[in-house]
């Protein structure tokens, strides 16, 4: 598939999750070479990165770890997704603060970012990163369940109050964009934690959710 093709692909799959949790909304959807104008670049389109998923592996000691983000479960099988305020999908995450386990920078960051409570979080593996110009870097994927999702508020770092989505596992990548690499941690995530139920996917309340009873 051409990179103009894959982007338009992206682009629909995008819209096509998203209108269906919002089925009042009427706006088109009007794209450029694939692109949505409105949205502004992601980083791997302005840096040309390239991802390589290593599974169940920790990344060498000369690669350094600069991000650690999660893929939080909910106990029907649904991940945690946050939009910013141009729709652009993420995963909860950061960068790592001094002396902190991986396992403390995302419960960290994914209070920060989404008030999200979590159970222990467990290793997925690693995504080799390379930017040009740039020695390459590592990227840690954990997985957690869900233990319940606070009142929304703006992260205390940049401010901003992210839009908290819940997509079943296998549907996730197809908002996130991440293509084959993507695809391998949602099918890694599915098979650590199987749905017992079947939910929609569908936006978190302003007022949370709680989870510890199902």
């Amino acid at each position: 598939m051409t990179p103009s093709a894959a982007s338009r692909l992206k682009a629909v799959c995008r819209a096509t999750i998203l209108n269906t949790m919002s089925p009042t909304c009427q706006e088109p959807l009007r794209l450029v070479d694939g692109r949505n104008l409105l949205q502004p670049a992601t980083k791997a389109e302005r840096t040309r990165s390239r991802f390589t998923w290593h599974p169940c592996l920790t990344p060498p000691e000369e690669i350094p770890v600069h991000q650690t983000w999660g893929w939080l479960v909910d106990p029907h099988g649904r991940v945690l997704v946050m939009l910013d305020r141009h729709g652009v999908p993420s995963l909860p995450g950061g960068r790592p603060e001094a002396g902190e386990s991986p396992c403390e920078t995302l419960a960290r960051e994914a209070e920060e970012e989404v008030q999200a409570r979590l159970s222990t979080p467990y290793p997925l593996g690693y995504q080799q990163v390379r930017e040009h110009g740039r020695p390459p870097y590592a990227q840690l994927r954990l997985g957690a369940l869900l233990r319940g999702l606070d009142f929304a508020a703006p992260d205390r770092d940049t401010g901003e109050k992210y839009q908290r989505v819940l997509i079943p596992a296998r549907q996730a990548n197809l908002l996130l964009g991440w293509g084959p690499e993507g695809d391998a941690q949602a099918h890694a995530v599915s098979r650590i934690w199987p749905p017992r139920t079947t939910r929609p996917a569908q936006y978190v309340p302003e007022t949370g959710l709680d989870f510890t009873e199902e």
